[in-house]
């Protein structure tokens, strides 16, 4: 069994960055006086991809709409593959931690129950696992989908002319504790607004999405802070790896 790969929720966070560019009307407001702001709307987006280019580190927080329902996520990553977060939703949720000593798992019970195929499986799953971490072996599951990181970061990458689609600069708006500029388009049947620093180095530090009338918010917040991953206890752990071919979990 993949313990992950039925919900592939934080691949979601790739989605909506891959398509920063494609980025959903609002009314706009006089904006400060900024040469920053007095540039077209491309410029401000490839601004703010060279910016994304230097993040180190990043905490999301957001709710994505996904097949498995809405799912709230709250995530740490960074460049050097570590990360740690949580995810939680309609049905069911999981802690994880990732790094260089492997990933890891806790998936609540209501996630076992829908994740399994059968009720008799998600009972046999609750008798021998429990919330107990699971160790995840090498190719069960795609790190980058769970965590992000190439998805999240490297989305960026690559970038800088803006994409496609018809961009259009909005309102400065106060995100959290930050003012920022939102950036919006439209194109090939998605749309998005992106929300700008306005002060340097002009990071991304929101958006809001739709992918096939679903709505993904996803905020960027705590650049440059550092990931702490580390290992659930040894006595805490079960080994999977023998699950999928019919075997019990071990310690």
């Amino acid at each position: 069994m993949n313990v992950i790969a039925s919900s592939r929720t934080i691949a979601f966070v790739g989605t909506a960055l891959v398509g920063t560019a494609l980025l959903t009307s609002c009314g706009s407001t006089t904006t400060p006086d900024d040469p920053f702001l007095d540039q077209s709307p491309r410029a401000i987006t490839r601004t703010a991809m060279a910016a994304m280019d230097d993040v180190t580190s990043v905490r999301l927080l957001g709710t994505l709409h996904t097949d498995r329902g809405r799912v709230r996520i709250d995530v740490r990553v960074d460049d050097g593959g570590r990360c740690a977060g949580s995810f939680d939703g309609d049905r069911g949720g999981a802690r994880f931690v990732s790094s260089d000593d492997g990933t890891w798992a806790q998936p609540d019970e209501t996630f076992w129950r829908t994740s399994t195929a059968t009720s008799r499986e998600a009972e046999k799953v609750m008798r021998e696992v429990g919330t107990s971490w699971v160790s995840l072996a090498d190719g069960a599951v795609d790190v980058d989908e769970l965590c992000g990181t190439k998805a999240i970061l490297g989305g960026f990458k690559g970038r800088k002319d803006g994409g496609e689609g018809r961009l259009s600069k909005g309102d400065v708006e106060l995100v959290g504790d930050t003012q920022a500029v939102a950036v919006r388009a439209k194109g090939r049947g998605q749309a998005a607004t992106m929300w700008v620093e306005v002060e340097e180095p002009h990071r991304v530090v929101k958006i809001i999405s739709r992918d096939h009338g679903r709505p993904q918010s996803i905020s960027f917040e705590e650049f440059g802070t550092e990931v702490t991953a580390e290992a659930p206890p040894a006595d805490e752990v079960l080994d999977m790896t023998a699950y999928g071919a019919g075997g019990t979990p071990r310690r």
